[in-house]
């Protein structure tokens, strides 16, 4: 009996050491607004340790929508990894209606960047991905000038315009524009291919 014991205290102070290894925040809730109609959330969630300077953020997203011209429902998932502020994994799935709609994975390994993009491989053409677009809910991309797209496996120019909005272009036609108070996160507008959408942290 002693040492069914022991052994439950050695388990327990093992788990313990691993909880307070690693820092899970509380989840930020972002409300998703289509013509000014709430359609979706959008849930931020991240993971920190400052033993293994290990950084994992998650992004959770589901829209549902059923106006006159439009009807859909997409979900998002999104996971990427950071060691020492390097982007070491990424993992993005896209729903439509219950299917995939895109996927997009990278991965660092023996010194390059690999991504396979809706079932095609590619080597991404740099040493060091600091800052990929999930990063955009959780930091403000204070002197960042590209960020990695993870879904497309391609890098989107963004600006500082003042006030604490930046704007991301993702193509000729199309502009995310991000607003920050204070480091954080608290509206963004996003020209999405299903329809424009903004999001607004939940207080």
């Amino acid at each position: 009996m002693k040492k069914y014991f022991n052994k439950i205290k050695v388990l327990l102070v093992f788990l313990l050491l691993v909880l307070t290894e690693y820092t899970i925040s509380q989840p930020v809730i972002y409300d998703q607004i289509i013509k000014g109609q709430k359609v979706g959330t959008l849930k931020v969630f991240t993971e920190t340790s400052e033993k293994t300077n290990e950084f994992e953020i998650k992004v959770k997203s589901e829209v549902k929508v059923n106006f006159l011209f439009l009807s859909a429902h997409v979900e998002y998932e999104g996971r990427a990894e950071y060691q020492s502020g390097k982007l070491m994994y990424s993992l993005i799935e896209i729903f439509k209606d219950g299917e995939m709609h895109e996927k997009g994975e990278t991965t660092f390994k023996n010194g390059s960047y690999y991504a396979e993009i809706d079932g095609r491989r590619k080597i991404i053409p740099s040493v060091n991905i600091s800052y990929s677009s999930l990063k955009l809910y959780h930091h403000e991309p204070k002197e960042v000038k590209d960020v990695y797209a993870e879904v497309d496996g391609i890098f989107n120019s963004i600006t500082y315009v003042g006030d604490g909005v930046y704007q991301l272009k993702l193509d000729e036609s199309r502009t995310n524009t991000y607003t920050y108070k204070n480091g954080r996160l608290v509206q963004a507008k996003l020209d999405h291919w299903l329809a424009p959408i903004r999001l607004k942290i939940r207080e």
